[in-house]
């Protein structure tokens, strides 16, 4: 009998060690699924849909980076001195580069300036072309969006003769996609024409 009630005991403690065992085996399970399924809503949350021209197509969205101000300075010296500095064999290539720099109304404001003004025609029929000297772009780093006006010099060549224009402009900078059009990953939107007064380059 005393046998028979040892045999009861440790079959008992066997079966506990069982149940306690597949107890902490099933929460642990339950942990593994549940922060599956977290990873899951949150990789779902940061799929977003781009709109491209072969369609829409998802991506991921990406943390937002922290923009300095050379890239901010160096994505406006690079939008002057393709949007504003031409010939007629380059005019065409160097206006398309500048519209992969700023938002579809201030590329197509500036597109419509250079229509009116027969800019492409002038070149080929008189045989001018421009440079740009850009005197200074200043920052708002604290505005958001980032803000910012930029001032420079075009000068118009016909011969020997040459005649120079100041520029000034005032603007805004967004984030978007880097690319091999766009390598800073900034766009400009709010274009306006401002006065010419260059300062020294600075942040705010």
């Amino acid at each position: 009998m005393a046998h028979s009630l040892k045999d009861f005991d440790s079959s008992f403690d066997v079966l506990k060690k069982i149940t306690i065992g597949t107890i902490l085996l099933s929460f642990v399970l339950l942990l593994l699924l549940g922060g599956y399924i977290l990873l899951q809503e949150r990789r779902r949350s940061e799929r977003v849909y781009v709109v491209t021209d072969l369609g829409t197509l998802p991506a991921l969205r990406q943390a937002e980076r922290e923009i300095s101000i050379f890239e901010a300075r160096n994505q406006v010296k690079l939008f002057l001195h393709t949007m504003f500095a031409h010939h007629a064999a380059n005019y065409q290539q160097q206006v398309e580069a500048g519209l992969h720099l700023i938002d579809k109304a201030g590329g197509q404001r500036i597109v419509h300036d250079f229509s009116k003004g027969e800019v492409y025609q002038n070149y080929v029929r008189l045989g001018t072309r421009t440079t740009i000297q850009v005197d200074s772009v200043l920052i708002d780093m604290k505005a958001r969006p980032i803000a910012g006006r930029a001032y420079a010099r075009q000068t118009i060549y016909l011969g020997e003769k040459k005649r120079e224009f100041p520029i000034g402009i005032q603007f805004e900078l967004i984030e978007t996609y880097r690319s091999e059009q766009n390598p800073y990953g900034l766009l400009i939107q709010n274009f306006d024409y401002i006065l010419y007064e260059p300062r020294a380059e600075h942040a705010r």
